[in-house]
Parts: structure tokens; C-alpha cells; sequence
């Protein structure tokens, strides 16, 4: 198409939409039928906006047409926006209270219903919920105590404003650019600025999953597709929360920044006396120190299997394992394995996950700091969480990446460098083993001075202060690291400082585990993994058939869709409602569609056909890896059936 004929369509859209929204102030003249107009402006402008995108990167000819149209298109804005003008004046200028009026007043005519949420707080808003769920917003969170789950079709109620955060952890598909809040009567200020502040933070928090899903998608759904046998006869976390066998105890959560070095020692007189947890990149420097932790986590995607190199992994009581982690670490040996759902609602379609899961700011502290609060741990101490570049060092001494550091060029830009050859060696990083990295400066752990820090610690540091606030009259934590950021809603104290409230109680974590894992029945768990399973190749067989089908079909198009295609492509929308995880393995390549203008015929088959095509190169590469996990799991209950008979 021509930059002509771009320009041209553009206008006829610009005309569409500035019609459109005359319609709506000719309606307010008339004082009808305001509410479908509205709805069809909002159409048009949505269309609008992706055909300005689609002519964004073209050259305007040097001709009088073409100048022609350009001003024609924009008095067609001008006048849009005079209209649009004149239709939010009119709804700002209403002073009747009315549910529905006020839902056209917050959501206006551009709002994205399908991708931005609206959060709702204060007495007397299940009114308003549903208008905006009438109004086709399909993320409404409110704040509402005695809300039942079913009570209000479309809304996703929370009892409290602690449960912002976690409510809007859940959007990581079709990512929300922008959140509207509105609060009504009988919230207190510093109630609602707190969420505000944690709801902006767990957007961010959202961009950024969804950031890594576009990455890993692939890799975590073959990876959890993999785990599965391994998941099937393994506890999940939920045990131990259930169990309550952690309630009241004291948990020491050792991370591996800088800092650490500081007071690593001291763990030995804590030992024994409260839950010592930590991570897969911290093991190798408390091996240095001689301390053994009690529980270990481990969660990325990635192939970490070089944390546990040199590391006997039957040492610590238990690890704890995500669902989609490398398979490779999963089949580690241990004392004791618990599995859980480390991307919360992403992890949901592996089996037993939707009881498994931890709300997390993004990073295994702030997973393990999850943990503990569910777990009913107190207090919950920190030590080795610096969250900053004290020293300019990224990690701890004698930690698999202790040579990591930061470094500032003449040009003030700061690279990070220096990494193992096990962190080069991962597939995500391959080529990037210097990294650029933008620097911010944060009030310093002692309250005095400044130190430097990176955006995404910051966000993972807000994360924990909103828990330690929210959280503060059942769990008391305390940031012991002396040295790296500040934490707002932590106490500061020295880690000695603590010895006497963490050595007042013995604590035998083994003894704890085994009582917690009691519940267990690994055959039960295995006899339902292997119905899920093998579900989950029923269905994707069959997907893969009829993707094939309509992409043949596809290709053979001229002018008339044949009605087997349409058929055909019904049944396989229906096959993938029930394979979520082949969407979540293509979020990145399928985000794109979201500009694709369905008026647009050719763009709109050609997104067809690529669709098709994705969905058949999923099953490709995930019924094999389902078949041997099926396998396995049958295998594996045929083997313990063999051993109830001879016994």
C-alpha cells in the first residue's frame, strides 16, 4: 500500500471517529441515546489510534494531495478533540449521584475495558463495580470485606486495602498500561495513599513479568511440562502452611549481597533455634562460613545448576523448588522436596500449583519473605539484603559470583561485569556478560548518606517495605543486613543486636517437615497428576490437528472464507480456553495482535495464519516432553502397585 493510500485510509478513520463524536454532542442536545453513542466513539477512536500507529514510520510525498490530506486529517483531530471537549465537560458538569453516570464519568471514552483496571474503595461501591463490569471493564477490583466471590459476576473482590498489591499481580497477560482508582467514603488517607503507592508498585511489578514471560514463556512451559513427575509425588509448600508448624517461629532470611560478609558468623548461634532459609546463589558462601541453612529456594528459569556445584544438597533440611525451574535442578537429591508456584497465577495449569502458590514482589527474597508470612513466621529477619551496591561489589564474598562488580566509565555511565563463568554460560545472558546498568541513589541502611542502587532493586525493595507495613501487627521484620538500603517499615537493628530474641526457643526444623509432609499421599498425588496429564494431551492433540487444518485451510483463501474454516477455527478457539499455558509460551509473539485492526482484512489472515502456526509449533514442542512425563508418572504408580501386591 502506498503512502498514499496509508494516508488516505488514516482520514476516512479520522472522519469515522470526528463524526462519531458529533454524534455524542448532538446527544447531549437531544438527551438520548448518549450512552451507545459514547460506546461507538470509543470504537472509533481505538481504531483510530492503531491506524495512526500503522502510518507512524511512512515518508509524506511532496505533493499537493498529499499535503491536502494531511491537513484535512488534522482539522479531523481538531475537531475530535473539541467534540471529545464538549462531552467530558458535560459529564463533569452533572452533580446527580448515579452508578451509572459516574461509570461514563471514570472510564470515559478511550479507557482500555479490556486491559486497564480500575480499583474501588469505600462504603457503598458494589453499584458502581457493576456498572463498570456493564460498561465491558473487565478488571474491577473492590475493596470489600463482606463480598462473596460469587456475589458480583466480573468484579475481583478483596476483604482489604493489604490486598491491593496481589490483586493486580494477577494481570501479567495483556499487560495494563494504566490503573484507575477511586475511593469512596470511610477509607483514611494514609490507608489509601499506602495502597496507591503498592498498586503503582505492583504495576510495575506486572511490567516486568510480563516483560520475563516474554522471554521465558517457552522455557517455563516445557520446563514445567518436564517437572511434572517429579511435582506429582513431591509435597507442595501449602502442607507446611496448613500444617501450621512454622507459626511463631523466628525466620532468618540470608541473601547474598555484600553485606553479608558482615555478620555471616553469627548463623551458627542461630542455628537450631529458627528457620534459616536461603537461596541457591547465597550456598557456597555460607559454605565458606561452615553454616548448613535449613531451607533452600530456588526459582528462576534459567539453568542455575552451577549455585549448586561443589554443594552437597542433602545437607539442608528441605528444598524448595518452583514448578518451572531447570529440570536438571529439580531432579537434585535432597533430604526433602516441597514444590511451589513461583509465578503465582502463571503456574496455575501445572497440577497441584493453584495450592501452591506465594505472592512475590519478583525476586526470591521477596518470595521467601512471602513464605514467611504465610507460613505465620515472627519475627522475620533479614541479613545480606542490600539491595544496593555497597562497596561497589554486586555479591557476597565467596558466593559463585563474588567477582561481580560495578564499575563507572569516563562517561558516567556504570557496567556491570565480572560475572561467573555459570552466569555467562546461561542462554539469557549469552553475549551480554557486561551489562549497562542505570544508577540511583537511596538513603543508606543506617538512615545517614546515600547509596547507589538500580531500578529494579527498588522495586523489589518497595515490595518488601509494603509487606512490612501491611503485615507489621502479626509478623515483625526486621532488616539486619548493616549495610546497603534503607527499608521503610522494617526495624534496623545489628544481627547481635537480635541473638537474644532469635536463641529463645529450640527449633528442629527436620522434625517440623516431617510432621508438616504427614498429609501427603504421593500415590493420590500421582493417580491425579496422571488424569491431568493425560487431559492435557487429549486436548493438545487435537488443537495441533485443527491448527493444521486451518492453516492449510488458510492458505487456500482468495475471496470467500470457506465454511469449514470457520468451523474449524470455532472448535480450535474452544481447544485453547482449555490449554492456557500455549498462550503463556507465545505471549510475546501474540502481544502484537493487540494492534492489529480487525477492519484490516490482509493484516487480519495473515494473524490468522501465524496463530495456527504457533499453536501447531507448540504441540510440536510440548507433546513429546507431556508423553514422557505421562509415562513416567504411569510408570512410577505401576511400580508402587507392584509393591503393594508382593507385600
Amino acid at each position: 500500500m502506498s503512502a498514499l493510500e496509508r494516508l488516505s485510509t488514516l482520514l476516512l478513520v479520522t472522519m469515522s471517529a470526528r463524526d462519531s463524536a458529533r454524534a455524542c454532542v448532538d446527544a447531549i442536545a437531544a438527551g438520548r441515546n448518549l450512552r451507545a453513542r459514547l460506546h461507538r466513539l470509543r470504537l472509533k477512536l481505538e481504531r483510530l489510534r492503531r491506524a495512526v500507529k500503522r502510518v507512524s514510520d511512512i515518508t509524506i510525498p511532496d505533493t499537493g494531495e498529499a499535503l491536502e490530506l494531511v491537513l484535512s486529517y488534522r482539522l479531523g483531530l481538531v475537531d475530535i478533540a473539541a467534540s471529545c471537549g464538549h462531552v467530558l465537560s458535560w459529564i463533569d458538569a452533572q452533580n446527580v449521584k448515579s452508578d451509572d453516570l459516574l461509570a461514563d464519568k471514570l472510564v470515559g471514552v478511550c479507557w482500555r475495558r479490556d486491559r486497564d483496571p480500575v480499583l474501588l474503595a469505600g462504603a457503598g461501591m458494589r453499584g458502581l463495580a457493576l456498572a463498570l463490569v456493564q460498561r465491558g471493564v473487565e478488571r474491577v477490583i473492590l475493596v470489600d470485606a463482606d463480598l462473596r466471590e460469587d456475589e458480583l459476576p466480573g468484579v475481583f473482590a478483596i476483604p482489604d486495602t493489604s490486598h491491593v498489591h496481589g490483586a493486580l499481580l494477577q494481570y501479567t497477560a495483556n499487560r495494563p498500561h494504566e490503573l484507575l482508582r477511586y475511593r469512596g467514603d470511610g477509607v483514611p488517607d494514609d490507608e489509601w495513599a499506602t495502597a496507591t503507592a503498592g498498586a503503582e508498585d505492583a504495576l510495575t511489578g506486572v511490567r516486568l513479568s510480563s516483560n520475563t514471560i516474554d522471554v521465558f514463556g517457552q522455557v517455563w512451559v516445557e520446563q514445567g511440562c518436564a517437572n511434572y513427575p517429579i511435582i506429582a509425588r513431591s509435597p507442595k509448600i501449602s502442607a507446611i502452611t496448613r500444617s501450621h508448624v512454622f507459626a511463631g517461629k523466628s525466620m532468618v532470611i540470608v541473601a547474598t549481597g555484600p553485606s553479608l560478609d558482615k555478620n555471616v558468623h553469627l548463623l551458627k548461634q542461630i542455628k537450631g533455634h529458627a528457620i534459616i532459609a536461603t537461596f541457591s546463589h547465597t550456598l557456597r558462601a555460607l559454605q565458606k562460613a561452615g553454616v548448613v541453612p535449613d531451607l533452600v529456594l530456588a526459582l528462576d528459569p534459567e539453568d542455575l545448576r552451577y549455585h549448586f556445584e561443589g554443594y552437597d544438597t542433602t545437607q539442608p533440611e528441605a528444598l524448595l523448588l518452583g514448578a518451572t525451574i531447570h529440570p536438571g535442578a529439580m531432579r537434585l537429591p535432597a533430604k526433602r522436596l516441597f514444590t511451589f508456584a513461583p509465578n503465582c497465577l502463571n503456574d496455575s495449569w501445572i497440577h497441584g500449583m493453584w495450592d501452591a502458590m506465594i505472592p512475590t514482589g519478583g525476586s526470591v527474597a521477596c518470595t521467601t519473605l512471602g513464605l514467611g508470612v504465610q507460613w505465620g513466621c515472627d519475627p522475620i529477619v533479614f541479613i545480606g539484603q542490600d539491595l544496593a551496591y555497597t562497596g561497589n561489589q554486586v555479591y557476597a564474598q565467596g558466593s559463585v559470583d563474588d567477582q561481580t562488580v560495578i564499575t563507572t566509565a569516563a562517561d558516567g555511565t556504570h557496567r556491570i561485569g565480572g560475572w561467573s563463568k555459570g552466569y555467562q554460560d546461561l542462554a539469557t545472558i549469552r553475549g551480554q556478560a557486561e551489562k549497562q546498568e542505570a544508577i540511583e541513589y537511596v538513603k543508606a541502611w543506617d538512615g545517614q548518606g546515600l547509596v547507589p542502587t538500580s531500578d529494579l532493586f527498588c522495586v523489589y525493595r518497595r515490595w518488601i517495605e509494603t509487606v512490612a507495613k501491611n503485615y507489621r501487627e502479626r509478623c515483625r521484620v526486621y532488616n539486619c543486613t548493616e549495610g546497603g538500603a534503607y527499608m521503610d517499615g522494617a526495624t534496623h537493628v545489628t544481627l547481635a543486636s537480635m541473638l537474644p530474641v532469635l536463641t529463645t526457643q529450640d527449633v528442629d526444623v527436620g522434625s517440623l517437615l516431617d510432621r508438616a509432609q504427614r498429609s501427603h499421599d504421593p500415590r493420590n498425588s500421582q493417580e491425579q497428576a496422571l488424569a491431568d496429564i493425560t487431559s492435557k494431551v487429549v486436548d493438545l492433540e487435537r488443537a495441533e490437528l485443527l491448527a493444521r487444518e486451518c492453516l492449510t485451510l488458510a492458505h487456500a483463501v482468495v475471496d470467500v472464507i470457506p465454511p469449514r474454516l470457520v468451523e474449524a477455527g470455532t472448535e480450535l478457539q474452544e481447544q485453547i480456553a482449555k490449554l492456557r499455558y500455549v498462550i503463556l509460551a507465545n505471549q510475546g509473539q501474540l502481544s502484537r495482535y493487540d494492534e492489529i485492526d480487525p477492519d484490516d482484512g490482509e493484516a487480519a489472515n495473515e494473524c490468522c495464519r501465524e496463530n495456527y502456526a504457533l499453536v501447531a509449533g507448540s504441540a510440536d514442542k510440548l507433546l513429546p516432553i507431556l508423553r514422557r512425563s505421562r509415562d513416567e508418572i504411569r510408570d512410577a504408580l505401576a511400580q508402587v502397585g507392584e509393591r503393594c501386591t508382593a507385600a
